[in-house]
């Protein structure tokens, strides 16, 4: 699973967004060369191309790159790109996306569904479990890696999505879904004989 997160901007521009940047708690950007960054992340690397002056580098999470592949980042964690052209420029942060729960569906009742995963490999700062039949849906955010879903009506077929959260409480991974029915109600028949 890919997050494409992409920066194609003239660093010059970014020094004209800085005040937006500087607004809303991100980074200010200062003593930057010109040129053109583009970012993408996946859950473990952040692809980085950039065409700057040959003095200047690239730092993400304490990997250094002159090339623009760094790799070996932790799923859903949070990094700081640092550009560095003699002298430091704080460009952005990155959250590389969280990896996919495994999602296990048990327990199911007439008005039940116990609902549990395993928590995925890196960082998660919570899970957001959703579930619809159609007509209705619900959703709730956990900070454990199950949940009963309860007052369900019986003989309904719920679709149920589980997705973890980033250290940044914003990126997503993607969701992990399955689709359940609830069991019937049993229902007994009296049959009177007069």
């Amino acid at each position: 699973m890919k997050l494409s997160m992409r920066f194609s901007v003239p660093l010059w521009t970014l020094l004209v967004f800085s005040a937006f940047l500087k607004s809303s708690q991100a980074q200010n950007i200062s003593n930057c060369a010109t040129g053109t960054l583009n970012i993408t992340t996946t859950t473990t690397t952040a692809d980085v191309t950039f065409q700057l002056d040959p003095n200047c580098s690239l730092t993400v999470g304490g990997n250094m790159s002159e090339k623009g592949l760094i790799t070996g980042l932790t799923p859903g964690a949070v990094y700081q790109i640092v550009l560095n052209c003699s002298g430091s420029c704080n460009v952005s942060n990155i959250t590389t996306k969280p990896e996919t729960v495994n999602l296990t569906v048990t327990d199911i009742t007439t008005l039940s569904m116990f609902v549990s995963w395993t928590k995925p490999v890196g960082n998660s700062s919570f899970y957001k479990v959703q579930w619809r039949d159609g007509r209705t849906s619900d959703a709730v955010t956990v900070s454990d890696t199950f949940k009963n879903i309860t007052n369900l009506t019986a003989g309904v077929q719920y679709e149920i999505n589980v997705t973890a959260v980033a250290d940044d409480n914003h990126t997503e991974g993607q969701s992990a879904t399955v689709t359940k029915y609830t069991s019937k109600r049993a229902f007994t028949c009296f049959h009177t004989v007069n």
